[in-house]
C-alpha cells in the first residue's frame, strides 16, 4: 500500500506577513537564544518564525566561530595569530551583533520585515524544511 507523502512547503518572502497579535514574540525572537526556542515552538506565525529563524542562525554561527576559535587556539604558535585576530574582531563582532539584534527587535516591533544580511537566505531554507 502507498503511503501518501505530504508535500513539503517552499516558504517565500511574500508568505512572511505581520500578525499584529504576535509583535511582542516577534521582537522577543530576535534575542539569538530565544530565537532558536521560538523556531521549534511557533508553527502557523510566519512572521514570527522568520525572525527566529534569522537570529537563531545568527546564535547558531556564533557558537561555530566561537568553537573554530577554541580548536585553532589550541594549536602552538598559531594561538598567538588567532589571539590576536579574536581580541581585534571579538569588540566588532560584539557591537554588530548587538546592533542587528536592537534593529531587528525594533522593527519585528513594528511590524517591518528585517532581512539580516546573509542570514535571511538560509532562514527561508529552514523555514521550508521544518
Amino acid at each position: 500500500m502507498a503511503e501518501a507523502k505530504e508535500a513539503k512547503r517552499v516558504v517565500s518572502l511574500e508568505d512572511i506577513k505581520f500578525n499584529k497579535d504576535n509583535a511582542v514574540l516577534a521582537a522577543a525572537s530576535c534575542i539569538p537564544i530565544v530565537g532558536v526556542i521560538v523556531f521549534f515552538v511557533e508553527k502557523k506565525d510566519l512572521f514570527v518564525r522568520y525572525y527566529a529563524a534569522q537570529y537563531g542562525l545568527l546564535a547558531v554561527a556564533g557558537v561555530a566561530l566561537s568553537i573554530v576559535l577554541t580548536v585553532l587556539g589550541i594549536i602552538p604558535v598559531v594561538n598567538i595569530i588567532v589571539g590576536l585576530l579574536a581580541a581585534c574582531l571579538s569588540p566588532i563582532l560584539g557591537i554588530g551583533s548587538l546592533v542587528l539584534i536592537v534593529l531587528g527587535a525594533v522593527k519585528a516591533y513594528k511590524g517591518e520585515r528585517y532581512d539580516v544580511p546573509v542570514l535571511s537566505k538560509y532562514a527561508l531554507e529552514l523555514m521550508s524544511k521544518y
